[in-house]
């Protein structure tokens, strides 16, 4: 099977309309007149799978689905039939199966730390057990079994059945959790980031970038407006792509390559097939000629879906570090109140974190707007 490749344009920008990123003599009113806090160049590839198919150089998920079944009926007595049966199904990879477990080693010498070195499993480092190679159920036999009891002139029929139902899992969860594991090269997506006011930008699989084709100065392009700025950046993306596009490269969504040892969804070692247990009784009466009363209860139940558990206990009240959190809170309104977009209580001018989270701490009021020349009023609600 293949899936679909996203990430077409490959260029975003971050606004922050707030007078610092405004241009002289630019118009406040207009969005692309100002300078773009950011902006993000897209290398053009989207695979999910690092394996080639279908004439591409990645994408490829394929699986083999394997199934037999027997059965059979048996007339017990004359007002007893008995059904029973057993289904043996396999659908293979389904769960990454083909990929090794990514192994201490493998991590990004930035990001090493105590107890994970060599051959030592990177998942068991969050919980025990994770870390072994992802089970390939092939066990997965389900029985089925039946009976209809009709005594007598046969006018009523009781009958009941019930059996395990394997199912089977996505292609969507396949790939969705895929590239965090794959350690091989891939053409999957990565971006660049350029900064306000830099004066490079580096291209993941590329370089260093200082000026534009046409020679203008990177450092000149990011404090450009959006209007003046993108074409020379559109430019830039354009000759990126022509080099990277379809090339396999360093997989950055890798676990062990960055984002702080964060991956989600990834399948673990333990891992089983989804099965349905089905259960269904019911009777049925002949009042007469051509009119049958018939009543039936029908059970279902679902188990193994697989479920996304969060190992880090992320937000959970006994891992909050409060003196971290109240840290990060400060150096967020210090940033915001530096480049103009607002400190606390949305005030460039102010005020501490514990007097912006006090009910009715924040000013009235605080200094001059410097587009506007008129007063800023803040309200605290």
């Amino acid at each position: 099977g293949g899936f679909a490749a996203f990430y077409g344009p490959s260029l975003y920008a971050e606004l922050a309309a707030t007078s610092s990123y405004l241009p002289a003599g630019g118009n406040p009113s207009d969005p692309t007149a100002y300078a773009a806090e950011y902006y993000l160049i897209g290398n053009g590839n989207g695979f999910f799978s690092e394996r080639p198919g279908f004439g591409l150089v990645g994408g490829l998920d394929p699986s083999w689905r394997f199934a037999s079944y027997v059965a059979d009926t048996w007339k017990a007595k004359p007002y007893l039939t008995l059904t029973a049966g057993i289904r043996w199904s396999v659908d293979t990879d389904r769960a990454n199966q083909d990929l090794p477990t990514p192994l201490c080693s493998s991590v990004d010498p930035s990001l090493q730390f105590p107890g994970c070195t060599g051959n030592t499993p990177l998942f068991d480092q969050f919980q025990a057990g994770l870390g072994g190679k992802t089970n390939q159920p092939y066990k997965d036999f389900g029985p089925q079994a039946g009976f209809v009891f009709s005594p007598g002139s046969h006018k009523l029929a009781i009958r009941g059945g019930g059996g395990i139902f394997f199912e089977s899992s996505v292609f969507n969860n396949t790939t969705n959790s895929r590239t965090g594991e794959i350690q091989t090269p891939i053409a999957a997506f990565n971006l660049g980031f350029a900064g306000y006011g830099s004066s490079s930008i580096t291209l993941p699989g590329y370089g260093v970038v200082t000026t534009a084709p046409d020679g203008t100065p990177v450092s000149t392009i990011l404090t450009e407006s959006i209007a003046q700025a993108s074409p020379e950046l559109n430019a830039i993306k354009a000759e990126y792509q022509l080099k990277v596009k379809n090339v396999p490269g360093s997989n950055p969504s890798y676990i062990g390559n960055g984002n702080g040892l964060y991956a989600s969804s990834l399948y673990a070692a333990p891992y089983s097939t989804p099965y349905s247990i089905q259960l269904n009784f019911g009777a049925q009466y002949e009042l007469s000629k051509g009119l049958i009363l018939s009543a039936d209860y029908v059970h279902n139940a679902t188990l193994k879906i697989p479920l996304s558990v969060d190992v880090n206990h992320n937000g959970a009240a006994r891992t909050l570090n409060t003196a971290a959190a109240q840290n990060a809170i400060v150096t967020a309104l210090a940033a915001t109140a530096a480049d103009g977009s607002g400190g606390a209580c949305g005030n460039p001018f102010a005020v501490t974190l514990n007097q912006a989270l006090t009910p009715g701490g924040c000013p009235s009021g605080g200094g001059v707007d410097p587009v506007t020349g008129k007063p800023n009023a803040y309200h605290h609600h």
